[in-house]
């Protein structure tokens, strides 16, 4: 534990760790669903506006999971910091 580290809550961190992994996993399945409805929408519409929307919503969705992995990673590193936090804590008293 670095020697500067100073946290005013560990409840409020691990509150924040869920939130962004609620976050994360929220994004990945709003935008999969976004996707299916997509392709569902356009089953029968082929015209080069639609299918450069297509291409460009793709992309957003891979950058998107991209960002929700990690979120959910650096909710797992707050985690992982928490139950240290926890663990110094409760041997200094």
């Amino acid at each position: 534990m670095s020697a500067n580290a100073s946290v005013k809550s560990v409840d409020e961190l691990r509150a924040f760790s869920s939130y962004l992994k609620n976050l994360s996993a929220n994004l990945t399945n709003e935008f999969a669903n976004a996707q299916r409805e997509m392709f569902r929408v356009n089953e029968g519409w082929n015209d080069e506006e639609n299918m450069k929307f297509m291409q460009e919503f793709e992309q957003t969705v891979q950058i998107i999971n991209r960002i929700s992995e990690h979120m959910n990673e650096y909710g797992s590193f707050i985690q992982k910091k928490c139950d240290i936090l926890d663990l110094y804590m409760s041997t200094r008293l």
